[in-house]
């Protein structure tokens, strides 16, 4: 399906600050924060879409900002589209949409783990895969990781041993 077509017509129109992006049959939605909520419900609610599957969700560290990923497809219409909103890096807050897909509960819980996104209204915001004494998040790029954690050290040998040129050719 093209951007051109009647229902995005009709979406753009619904969400003002919204533009789209066609890139390998793939539709790509950008909106602002304040915006997300909205557009994200309607994809789900509205009967042309019906957006009933969250695939994925994910954070780009741009280093300057956060652009958050949701991957959203339908089973009853086949539609399939990328929604991405860009956030402030220093206080990274957007809505929670675990009331739309009950899913998203861990993937937002995966993003505030990894990338210290927080998500408003989240019922139950707290680290995912890391301990909950841990310092930081580890996938944004400025991330220094401690010398110890729990008194153990952090700092990992080489245990790979790559052949040399010349063990290489025989």
């Amino acid at each position: 399906m093209s951007v051109a077509s009647p229902i995005w017509e009709m979406f753009l129109q619904k969400i003002d600050s919204a533009t789209l992006l066609e890139h390998a049959s793939l539709i790509y939605v950008r909106v602002v924060p304040k915006d997300l909520l909205p557009a994200l419900t309607f994809l789900a609610k509205d009967d042309a879409f019906q957006m009933d599957y969250l695939k994925y969700m994910t954070v780009i560290d741009w280093e300057d900002h956060f652009e958050l990923v949701y991957h959203l497809y339908s089973y009853r219409t086949n539609l399939e589209c990328c929604v991405s909103v860009e956030i402030a890096r220093e206080n990274p807050i957007v809505a929670s949409c675990h009331h739309i897909w009950p899913a998203a509960n861990w993937h937002e819980r995966e993003m505030y783990d990894l990338f210290g996104v927080t998500f408003s209204n989240h019922p139950n915001l707290q680290r995912l895969l890391l301990p909950v004494d841990w310092v930081g998040h580890p996938l944004r790029k400025d991330f220094v990781e401690q010398d110890h954690f729990n008194g153990v050290s952090t700092t990992r040998n080489n245990v790979v041993k790559l052949p040399s040129a010349r063990e290489f050719e025989s």
